[in-house]
This record gives structure tokens, C-alpha cells and sequence, in this order.
């Protein structure tokens, strides 16, 4: 769980920046170092500590990368809630390997 959390966090802190980015460029027609701004929002919110900020800025940085060049803009709902319960049951291409790999090691032993 706590990865998924993680990943949403620095989902949205990243879109923020998308947008500031956007804003500043829109309405002053200016430009936003990134990295400056993500240095800044750490030392105003505290979000890891000094030890960790290189790593936050990285992680920040991907993800505000993969933002910026997101095509996509939504999927099937009812699709991602069938692909949610289908991880949560075991019914998915993953459980299915691990069966397989059980069974060939099964017939190899005996």
C-alpha cells in the first residue's frame, strides 16, 4: 500500500508543477526551473529529509516528466475495476505463470 500512496504523492506534486509550469508560461510568458521549484516545495513542506532530497528530486522529476508527456487522458472505468479485482483474486497473466512454472517443476520431480 504504501507504495501506491507514495506514487500518488508524487503524482501530485508533479501535475502542481505541470501547471505552475503552465501558468508562469501562459500569463508571464516565463520560464520555471523545475529543480529549483521542487527544492523549494521540499524546504517549505518538509516532504524527506535533507538525506533523502537528492532522491526526491529524482523521483519528482520522473514523474513530472512522465506528465508532461502523458498522451493519454483516461481509460475504462469499469475496465480498471475488472483489472483491480482480477490482482486481488489472482485471476490475472501473473498467477497464471507462477501455475505454470508450479506445474512444469511438479512433472520435473516426479
Amino acid at each position: 500500500m504504501a507504495g501506491i500512496i507514495l506514487d500518488a504523492e508524487l503524482h501530485a506534486i508533479a501535475r502542481y508543477l505541470v501547471k505552475l509550469e503552465d501558468y508562469v508560461q501562459e500569463e508571464y510568458q516565463g520560464v520555471v526551473n523545475v529543480d529549483s521549484e521542487i527544492q523549494q516545495l521540499n524546504e517549505q513542506y518538509g516532504f524527506v529529509v535533507n538525506e533523502n532530497a537528492v532522491a526526491f528530486n529524482s523521483d519528482v522529476k520522473t514523474m513530472y516528466n512522465f506528465e508532461r508527456k502523458r498522451s493519454l487522458k483516461s481509460i475504462d472505468n469499469v475496465a480498471f475495476a475488472k483489472f483491480k479485482l482480477d490482482n486481488l483474486t489472482g485471476n490475472n497473466r501473473l498467477q497464471q505463470i507462477k501455475t505454470e512454472l508450479a506445474n512444469e517443476l511438479q512433472a520435473a520431480r516426479t
